[in-house]
């Protein structure tokens, strides 16, 4: 068995802190961060129940906006969030350049016959499917049972697209990226 271990050491990741800001919030680093974000967005009063008392949010089941704006403190909670997201991959998953990293994300993603180089994991890595956020939760509770591997780039975007598991991708440009997930995992769903 391997271990994937968060760079920053032990205390709490980037995502607790964003979490824990807000005073009031029960928060469970145990969630999915997606299912902890709706949380908050419910406790923060930015999602209301529809008549059936359901939650609602600003999208559809089908993707469309509604035409409820975000607030200025919704909206930066948002981006902070985001941010957390990011943050925390780069702090547990290591540099493009670096063999035991890339050997590491494989592994994880169930990648048997290892590569002997980075260019080679990078290849490898390419054609894989992973929704990032799943990738995350698996390696912040203590990487048990396996990632969800889909089968194409269009089975990875409906399943993002549902479950609302968003990982930013405005702020990564991936030519300069060095972070090994952000590098060869990032899939650009919407341009």
């Amino acid at each position: 068995m391997f271990s994937i271990q968060r760079s920053t050491g032990g205390g709490r990741s980037p995502l607790d802190e964003f979490f824990l800001s807000f005073k009031g919030f029960q928060y469970d680093s145990s969630l999915h961060p997606s299912k902890s974000w709706k949380s908050l967005k419910f406790f923060k009063g930015w999602m209301g129940k529809d008549a059936k008392g359901k939650e609602e949010g600003r999208k559809s089941r089908k993707g469309k906006r509604s035409d409820k704006k975000e607030s200025r403190e919704e909206n930066d909670a948002r981006l902070r969030y985001m941010r957390a997201l990011e943050d925390d991959v780069r702090a547990w998953f290591g540099e493009a350049d670096d063999i035991e990293s890339c050997h590491a994300v494989c592994r994880a993603l169930g990648i048997k016959d290892l590569p002997s180089t980075p260019k080679g994991c990078a290849s490898k890595l390419r054609n894989t499917h992973v929704n990032i956020v799943d990738l995350l939760q698996w390696v912040r509770q203590g990487q048990k049972d396996k990632v969800k591997i889909f089968k194409s780039y269009d089975s990875l975007r409906r399943y993002t697209v549902d479950s609302e598991k968003f990982f930013p991708q405005s702020s990564v440009e991936e030519e300069g990226e060095t972070n090994i997930v952000l590098r060869h995992l990032l899939r650009r769903f919407f341009r």
